[in-house]
């Protein structure tokens, strides 16, 4: 049935995709459309109905479960898809995993699929014992099931419920840092986002709060300084979510100011985090802490911040000429946070 090529399809796709790249609603829509493709060779099918006189005229010519339901049909439709890799790659994938995935389910009936059609005989990818009759209780608890398991891996960002099941299970730092800009990151109703790695460069593992990404890195505050993660110096990696907080993003700018300006005219906030840079005359009291995510040599005409707590840029001096900075203001409703981190 349609909603069992469906559900299969929402369940292979999310799969596969969010190893990939990030996908939306309308990615999934695709994959489900192209799940019930191949039974276009049936009249009485849900796409078979709709483009009624090409389904009669695909059923005359070659039958039902044949020519569409082959890896011939899957191949040329995959490459008549070819121009949408051009476009987004996630959203060609959907085309012949949603075609694979009809092919499949069909491989777990007892009339299997002629995968090498005109070669008519069936294959099958579930044993003898387990394969399911079309129509039966059977099918719609494999109906049930994976639409289950689809929500599970791909839609459970979708629906408020957080990280998918798929971001746990194969916990890749490009899935993370996804889902942190997708659940934790920018304006409004968030979440405080703890994450624990392994940072390659010095074997340790750490953990801390993650203060922002800058499109590569996640930027991770620690009791041991600033990491900047990305893919390349991050082995294992997992993300877990802290209490619900209010966040407000603010953009300042200035001009011909001293620097205490910047602390002085910060919104109030539990926490204050900020981005940005500055151009004028800047002196470090002490050698710099964080040069991850402050860059500025003693004496030098430029301050570039990265992400990181307001308080931590204490100990520099200057004048600024002109500049801009992102100020991420965070207000805390439970105490027990506050104590977490030093503000």
């Amino acid at each position: 049935m349609a909603i069992s090529h469906g559900a299969f399809g929402f369940f292979l796709y999310g799969l596969i995709a969010g190893l990939f790249d990030d996908f939306s609603v309308q990615h999934l829509a695709l994959a489900g459309l192209c799940a019930i493709l191949p039974d276009i060779d049936h009249p009485r099918s849900a796409l078979g109905i709709i483009f009624s006189p090409i389904s009669r005229w695909v059923n005359r010519k070659y039958g039902h479960r044949t020519v569409t339901h082959s890896l011939k049909f899957l191949a040329g439709a995959s490459l008549a898809a070819t121009p949408l890799i051009f476009l987004d790659f996630t959203l060609w994938l959907a085309v012949p995993a949603g075609i694979f995935a009809h092919l499949m389910s069909d491989g777990m009936t007892v009339s299997g699929v002629p995968l090498l059609y005109p070669d008519p005989r069936p294959f099958y990818f579930l044993p003898e014992w387990l394969l399911i009759k079309t129509g039966t209780a059977n099918e719609l608890i494999f109906s049930g099931t994976f639409m289950l398991l689809a929500v599970a891996v791909s839609g459970v960002s979708y629906m408020g419920g957080g990280l998918s099941l798929l971001s746990k299970l194969i916990p890749s730092y490009g899935m993370i840092q996804r889902e942190y800009i997708r659940g934790y990151d920018g304006g409004g109703e968030r979440e405080l986002c703890y994450i624990q790695a392994h940072y390659v460069p010095t074997e340790e593992d750490i953990e801390g709060l993650c203060t922002g990404t800058d499109g590569t890195n996640l930027i991770l505050r620690t009791d041991r300084g600033y990491y900047l993660l990305n893919a390349r110096n991050t082995g294992e990696i997992k993300l877990k979510a802290g209490k619900r907080v209010n966040v407000t993003i603010i953009d300042r700018y200035f001009v011909f100011e001293p620097l205490e300006t910047i602390f002085d005219s910060a919104p109030e906030g539990d926490m204050v985090i900020v981005s940005g840079s500055l151009r004028g005359k800047f002196y470090a009291i002490e050698p710099v802490k964080h040069p991850e995510v402050l860059e500025l040599r003693h004496g030098g005409e430029e301050m570039v911040l990265n992400h990181l707590f307001l308080t931590d840029v204490k100990g520099i001096t200057g004048y600024i000429e002109y500049g801009e900075l992102n100020y991420k203001v965070i207000k805390i409703e439970a105490p027990s946070l506050r104590k977490r981190f030093p503000l």
